[in-house]
């Protein structure tokens, strides 16, 4: 009997490589981008695309953020996970990487400004506004994209839990969760978000408790025609309440008994999406005691984000430490 070919050995490079590439979080990482690629390319390939050349725009920046987000989280993971990793295929990985150069030239040195989901969301909104049936849209992409996604745990890599839709005047802006899967990459996220991309008020909501977990919060008060609604992004068939974090920096009603960390929830970024588009709602939204100055907001969210990264590099071999600056974001 003819004896059977044995397989090559793999070398232990080799070994490492298919470890880390079966990882939730490149699985997630390339399933993620993947999907958010073929959105854009079949939207415009419909022999009627309703998408405008100015949201065709709109989607390859989101697109090329949103890489960029990716492969900056992989990086400051103390595991580090390389492009190589997240695209396994060499083809496709040097098709990307001339697709969109700065996300790759960028990543080791520039700041992302919000998470790959957060980016991923906004995407579907571009590519589907003109579409009478948005929330229904929604709803069935990110099931379909949860059905291809990686658990680790309790958790998706990469993927938010949560889902919110504000609403108002029959308008509705979208958020949702911070979708970090360790407390340091929690808190820079929350840092930067504080910094650049959340509407004053929100930051200042956020900060007053933030990272401490204490201190007197400085609530805000939305006018009463905004309603808010979360749904878990696994079940998005039952609205779920807010946490009672939620219910002290936003006055949301109704609150559950949990505690989520100040910033980490959809309503955060739902709340500042609504504040920054529609001047009216924020004319009418009060907050306590006031905003903070911007002067306070970089202080303490660069010694935040600072101390984080630090952390990061203790994790990390001497070789592989991160060298990041909040002031430096991809924008």
């Amino acid at each position: 009997m003819a004896e059977s070919a044995k397989k090559p050995k793999m070398s232990k490079e080799e070994r490492a490589m298919k470890r880390l590439c079966g990882d939730g979080f490149p699985k997630n990482a390339f399933n993620l981008f993947n999907k958010a690629i073929k959105i854009v390319s079949d939207k415009t390939l419909e022999a009627a695309s309703s998408l405008s050349e100015e949201d065709l725009e709109k989607a390859k920046q989101i697109l090329d953020h949103m890489l960029h987000s990716i492969l900056f989280l992989g990086n400051i993971q103390a595991t580090c996970y390389l492009p190589k990793y997240i695209f396994s295929d060499v083809e496709m990985l040097n098709r990307t990487m001339n697709d969109f150069p700065d996300a790759f030239h960028h990543y080791q040195t520039y700041v992302a400004r919000r998470t790959p989901f957060s980016y991923f969301v906004e995407l579907v909104t571009v590519c589907y506004r003109q579409e009478n049936v948005m929330i229904p849209t929604v709803i069935l992409i990110l099931s379909e994209l949860l059905s291809n996604c990686k658990k680790s745990g309790d958790l998706y890599p990469l993927i938010s839990t949560v889902i919110c839709i504000c609403e108002t005047d029959n308008l509705n802006y979208y958020g949702v969760s911070l979708s970090c899967e360790s407390d340091r990459e929690r808190e820079i996220m929350t840092a930067v978000s504080c910094l650049h991309v959340w509407h004053p008020k929100v930051s200042s909501a956020v900060m007053s408790v933030f990272p401490e977990g204490t201190g007197n919060p400085r609530s805000i008060k939305l006018p009463d025609k905004v309603s808010c609604r979360a749904y878990a992004v696994e079940d998005m068939s039952q609205v779920k309440p807010p946490c009672r974090r939620c219910h002290e920096l936003y006055s949301l009603p109704g609150p559950s008994e949990n505690l989520n960390d100040p910033g980490n929830c959809a309503e955060t970024e739902a709340i500042s999406n609504l504040l920054h588009c529609q001047k009216g709602v924020d004319d009418k939204t009060t907050i306590a005691v006031g905003v903070y100055n911007d002067q306070e907001i970089r202080g303490k969210m660069t010694t935040c984000f600072n101390e984080n990264m630090n952390k990061i590099n203790m994790k990390k071999s001497k070789g592989n430490h991160i060298n990041y600056n909040i002031l430096t974001v991809y924008n």
